[in-house]
């Protein structure tokens, strides 16, 4: 990233003219790991807020999606710049990921749908647990979570550290191995809950 300047011509540009996200931005700043005394503080929440202006600015085809302020809220703990997570943040949405992955949410059904095919041909007695139960819709709805926060949001911090390593090495395919490697791990813990709810609480 050699454009000297850009971020901050750009966060000047999204506070002149008003961003189309910052009223979702705005909302979802205080809902983002509310209980991490780190993220709450206020020069946090404006860093991150910074960080998602530029880039709902920068790349208005896609704008804002919720999910992407717990992604950056942990770049940018780690980072501890706000231009340096702007530019890493760059290289996930327009290097790592398809360009259609959050333009309508196209690329985190794709990968949605590969994550329930597989869950069907590796783990079969856990698909047909899904069936029984009636859970097909919670379980699509919480892979989907998975895929639109790339971890970030569900998983301990740690663990979601390491599938981010795995992520800037792997590239999406790390999605669908990590998804996989979740629930091998808890296929047994699954099988033995009588509710959605307890197994989403696990």
């Amino acid at each position: 990233y050699n454009n000297n300047d850009y971020y901050q011509k750009l966060l000047k540009y999204s506070q002149e003219v008003k961003c189309p996200s910052s009223i979702q931005i705005d909302l979802d700043l205080r809902r983002t790991f509310p209980n991490e005394e780190q993220v709450m503080d206020v020069k946090f929440q404006q860093s991150l807020k910074n960080v998602l202006l530029c880039y709902s600015t920068r790349n208005s085809s896609v704008g804002y999606c919720q999910g992407m302020n717990f992604v950056v809220s942990r770049l940018l703990l780690i980072m501890g710049n706000e231009e340096q997570t702007f530019w890493l943040f760059y290289q996930i949405m327009e290097k790592i990921l398809s360009i259609i992955y959050y333009s309508e949410l196209v690329g985190i059904v794709v990968e949605t749908t590969i994550i329930e095919n597989l869950i069907s041909f590796y783990f079969p007695k856990l698909r047909e647990y899904f069936i029984d139960n009636n859970f097909n819709v919670p379980l699509r709805n919480f892979i989907h979570k998975w895929m639109v926060c790339l971890f970030t949001q569900t998983l301990k911090i740690e663990m979601a550290y390491s599938f981010l390593d795995f992520f800037f090495l792997d590239g999406c395919i790390s999605l669908v191995k990590n998804s996989l490697f979740i629930f091998a791990s808890l296929q047994e813990e699954i099988l033995s809950k009588d509710s959605f709810e307890e197994i989403y609480n696990r």
